[in-house]
């Protein structure tokens, strides 16, 4: 563009009005340059709540199974997921009523949520609507307590190697390198 300019100026007799012109359009031009100028990115940190949804819908699974397929659901998930595994706190109130129910030999669905509180009703009314696309229950089941188990050691894995840094003891430290081992065989196993 400059050098358009250059040579139209150098060419024209008229210098000083041509070149009041040309100075408009350029600077003209350079504003449209100048919005058309790509910002420069900011950087923000947005926190991570995949973790969170994740644990979130494995709630929300166990509690679909649980009112969907109560007898065929409550055994195996009581067996390898505990009230204290649960993460939220509207849905570890729902499992554990639902649990306590269920060991009452209570089955009746409508009225153990009829004893829940509005919050709760509410977190079901809205679990209930979602679609989990569930074909195979029992498959759903067995995955469910896999990620749980796999979860559980994992964290126990992690657990040893913080025992393992702090430790000094060489038979503790013998006994905790035993148990990863055998967590690290079990992982192996499970996936």
């Amino acid at each position: 563009m400059v050098y358009f300019f250059n040579l139209t100026a150098s060419k024209r007799k008229d210098n000083g009005v041509k070149l009041s012109w040309m100075q408009e359009k350029v600077y003209y031009c350079s504003k449209c340059l100048k919005i058309l100028e790509k910002s420069k990115p900011r950087l923000e940190v947005k926190p991570t709540i995949k973790e969170d949804n994740a644990n979130d819908k494995k709630e929300k699974l166990i509690i679909y199974l649980l009112i969907n397929y109560p007898n065929e659901s409550y055994e195996k998930i009581r067996a390898k997921v505990s009230v204290e595994d649960i993460k939220n706190e509207t849905n570890k109130a729902i499992i554990k009523k639902l649990y306590e129910e269920f060991e009452k030999g209570n089955s009746n669905i409508n009225g153990i949520i009829d004893e829940l509180g509005q919050e709760e009703q509410n977190q079901i009314t809205m679990i209930m609507a979602d679609n989990y696309e569930i074909n195979d229950f029992e498959k759903a089941i067995d995955d469910l307590i896999q990620i749980y188990q796999k979860e559980k050691l994992n964290n126990r894995k992690f657990e040893i190697l913080e025992l393992l840094e702090a430790t000094t003891d060489i038979n503790q430290k013998k006994e905790l390198e035993k148990e990863l081992s055998n967590i690290i065989i079990r992982l192996a196993k499970i996936k």
